[in-house]
């Protein structure tokens, strides 16, 4: 996937709590840090529809992830489960 200027965003951490977005989506979480590791969830959706092709167009996108950080930045790699999720016997 290709990044643009017009496709970054900006994430604040706190206590616990992650907020964020950019031009097209926005992010919501929570995440637990100890001794360099850290791990969490994210819901990211779009606030401005587009015509782009994008994975997560349309889509409310759930992702868990863990890495490391230290003083200077975080590494992570995440998992996303992007569409409608079905539990239980189909009709």
């Amino acid at each position: 996937m290709v990044w643009t200027a017009a496709q970054r965003a900006i994430s604040v951490l706190r206590n616990g709590r992650m907020l964020g977005g950019g031009s097209v989506l926005y992010h919501f979480g929570s995440y637990h840090c100890s001794e360099g590791r850290w791990k969490g969830e994210v819901t990211s959706q779009e606030h401005t529809p587009t015509i782009d092709v994008r994975p997560f167009t349309g889509h409310v996108a759930s992702m868990g992830f863990n890495g490391t950080y230290t003083d200077e930045g975080a590494e992570f790699e995440a998992t996303a489960l992007v569409g409608i999720r079905r539990c239980g016997h189909a009709d």
